[in-house]
């Protein structure tokens, strides 16, 4: 007899059995068997076939069973952008590509706008319904960012930091204000970055054409992660007059700074297979998040859709979303993280258990969750 949803949501709250090839950060555990107790995870270990334990037994086989992924990145998914009550519809559609977590993005914004926003996010994240990805808080990709590189996003929008108007930005994010991304080298951008750790917001360095003395100026005033990682920087300079010899880059002095933590749009179309070896080998398992940076869209046939500031892009399968009025500019991904997993594992050459600390633990611990969610461990 089929399982009716309030018995589910009663197995889900009491006691429930899942196995499969139990995915936790150091291995893969076949046969495993995971149980869950009033919604917490009480045992990781290898199945007991003749378990006689009351609860509903979930058998995937000889399939992968991963925590749910945790994007900190995106500006839409479906039919859904990032503002309103979309972030709910966009809660409701996640689950079905695996995340169960995730931190709404704005760029190209007024202050007002942005305001909303964080009133916006402050409501959903109330919002807890059974069946719906978690809401975590919002990131606000701007609006202190630098024109010379500013991507996909709109230059009117865009300005240098404003004490009077980022502490309103951040009293009114008080709880909600997880993540601002931020061009470190624009003026007044120190004592900015100040004020969002004192908040407990994490402070992304993106969209930055920051020196190695920006950059290590920026880290020691608590920068501690990084947007988009090789996506939205100057490019890498010559060394005037010497044939062949590369200046190092923005890039590089992230990759080498231990303090920051980094994110990576893992379409394969954003950033090339052996960057994201390169990163795994510079920065180490623990340091390194996947993102979709997806857009209002992503899931859905390709064709124009409008981004949060009225601008048209256009989506294409394998591809990204582009600007209608200017196919060169790329304004986000068409990305779910389902196959940023698969894209971890079948192109860059990761097992499942770095894929998922990837997709999954590293997001989780870069919002201070790691406690809670992003592994198949006891007590999460």
């Amino acid at each position: 007899m089929k399982t009716s949803y309030e018995e589910r949501k009663y197995n889900a709250l009491n006691k429930l059995i899942i196995r499969g090839k139990i995915v936790t950060p150091t291995q893969v555990i076949f046969p495993g068997e995971l149980t869950i107790s009033q919604g917490k995870i009480t045992k990781v270990g290898e199945s007991i076939s003749s378990s006689t334990s009351q609860g509903e037994v979930l058998d995937f086989g000889d399939a992968p069973v991963l925590p749910g992924f945790v994007d900190i990145h995106l500006h839409g998914l479906g039919q859904y952008g990032p503002t309103g009550r979309d972030i709910l519809g966009i809660a409701s559609l996640e689950p079905q590509y695996g995340t169960t977590a995730f931190l709404p993005s704005l760029a190209s914004a007024t202050h007002q706008e942005f305001l909303s926003f964080l009133d916006d996010i402050e409501k959903t994240m109330a919002d807890k319904e059974l069946g719906q990805a978690r809401v975590l808080g919002a990131h606000l990709e701007g609006p202190y960012i630098n024109p010379l590189v500013k991507g996909g996003m709109d230059e009117k929008y865009l300005r240098l930091p404003d004490p009077q108007e980022y502490k309103e930005l951040i009293g009114k994010g008080k709880t909600s204000l997880k993540m601002m991304t931020l061009s470190p080298e624009l003026p007044g951008s120190l004592d900015l970055i100040r004020a969002l750790r004192e908040n407990g917001t994490v402070a992304s360095l993106g969209h930055s054409a920051a020196t190695a003395d920006d950059l290590r100026k920026a880290v020691e005033a608590g920068l501690n992660h990084v947007c988009h990682l090789f996506n939205a920087v100057p490019p890498r300079e010559r060394e005037p007059g010497v044939p062949g010899v590369g200046e190092p880059a923005l890039t590089d002095f992230c990759l080498i700074a231990e303090e920051l933590t980094v994110e990576i749009i893992l379409d394969m179309v954003h950033v090339h297979p052996a960057l994201v070896q390169l990163t795994l080998k510079a920065k180490g398992e623990e340091n390194v998040v996947s993102i979709t940076d997806s857009m209002a869209g992503t899931g859905l046939p390709d064709r124009v859709y409008r981004m949060s500031d009225g601008r048209e892009f256009s989506t294409k399968k394998e591809d990204v979303a582009r600007l209608t009025s200017d196919s060169k500019i790329i304004v986000g991904s068409i990305l779910t993280m389902n196959y940023a997993l698969r894209n971890l594992v079948k192109k860059c050459g990761l097992s499942f258990s770095q894929a998922s600390k990837f997709t999954s633990l590293n997001p989780a611990r870069v919002m201070g969750l790691e406690d809670e969610i992003g592994s198949l461990e006891v007590g999460k």
